[in-house]
């Protein structure tokens, strides 16, 4: 065979082509509208869900995923400690784990991990404290203007410092002795968790 002969060969043979894995679908239950808007604007599907306290949040986040005909490869479910007692914000966690819910706590709140974006915030911290802390880094922030559109304005002026929130949200959480209850981990997140999952499922 000529070796233009074997090249028309090799041309028409199919090519090996790497296939890519399959998008994970997301389905992530949230306490509050402006996590809502915040996960929104990574293209998942985020819901609002009820509840006044971490256990309760749960309890109808698992009641909606029961209830829905459509099934998705990843729940999450968005909760802070604010109010809720030590005993029941551990409760919520090991429920949800026990329904194959995936969690994202902030102990205090969610916007503890705002604040990773632009510094260390590893030291216990009262929330009513976490708007003059933001308001260094984004001055029109206002604590009572909750909404989605409030975590939309989130995404966008962080989304460059991920890898910064990401670094310090991993490094403050895994700082607290291994025996220590979730409860107790004063200031600590775990959004880093479902925010490395949405990155690996691009």
């Amino acid at each position: 065979m000529s070796r233009q002969q074997r090249a028309r060969s090799n041309n028409n043979r199919p090519r090996p082509y790497g296939r890519k894995p399959l998008r994970e679908s997301f389905l992530i239950f949230c306490e509050g509208a402006t996590e809502v808007g915040y996960f929104g604007s990574f293209k998942k599907r985020a819901k609002f869900v009820p509840g006044g306290n971490a256990l309760k949040i749960v309890q109808n986040a698992i009641a909606y995923k029961n209830a829905a005909e459509k099934k998705v490869d990843q729940y999450w479910v968005v909760f802070d400690k604010d109010e809720t007692s030590d005993e029941q914000f551990n409760q919520a966690i090991e429920l949800a784990k026990a329904n194959n819910i995936r969690v994202a706590w902030s102990n205090q709140a969610f916007e503890c991990w705002i604040i990773l974006h632009y510094r260390d915030f590893s030291y216990p911290c009262h929330r009513k404290d976490y708007e003059g802390l933001l308001k260094q880094f984004i001055p029109e922030y206002d604590a009572r203007e909750k909404g989605e559109e409030q975590g939309r304005q989130f995404y966008i002026r962080t989304a460059h410092l991920l890898p910064t929130a990401l670094a310090n949200a991993k490094r403050g959480h895994t700082s607290f002795h291994t025996d220590l209850r979730d409860a107790q981990k004063q200031t600590s997140t775990l959004i880093y968790s479902l925010v490395d999952a949405i990155l690996a499922n691009g």
